[in-house]
């Protein structure tokens, strides 16, 4: 893919960590951001935050356009992470467990250009 739009999934997605963390304690704060390959043509990539993790409610509508759980959000940050990697032929998900954190996982396909 287009590194400057693949530059953009994980900007939104660190931007969205470190809000989340942003209520914790500093020694609390944590952000890991992860990529392996671990099949021939696949690639994964991770980002956890320690924050407050969502909702049930706000897990399932999360990647809505204009949904938001921030008082100043515009609700697009997901809503873009998944078109690019739905345009990409990949697939992206969110796992939460409220108040312990959550964890954005990308599952890319490898291309090689001939």
């Amino acid at each position: 893919g287009n590194e400057v739009v693949l530059q953009q999934v994980v900007l939104n997605l660190v931007t969205n960590a470190f809000e989340a963390v942003a209520t914790r304690e500093p020694g609390g704060r944590q952000l890991l951001i992860r990529t392996i390959s671990d099949q021939p043509q696949i690639v994964h990539t991770f980002v956890r935050d320690s924050g407050t993790g969502l909702s049930e409610e706000e897990l399932r509508r999360g990647f809505e356009p204009f949904y938001t759980t921030k008082a100043t959000g515009m609700g697009m940050g997901l809503a873009i992470v998944k078109k690019i990697i739905d345009d990409l032929h990949g697939s992206v998900a969110i796992d939460s467990v409220p108040g312990e954190g959550s964890t954005a996982a990308i599952r890319l396909p490898i291309r090689h250009e001939s």
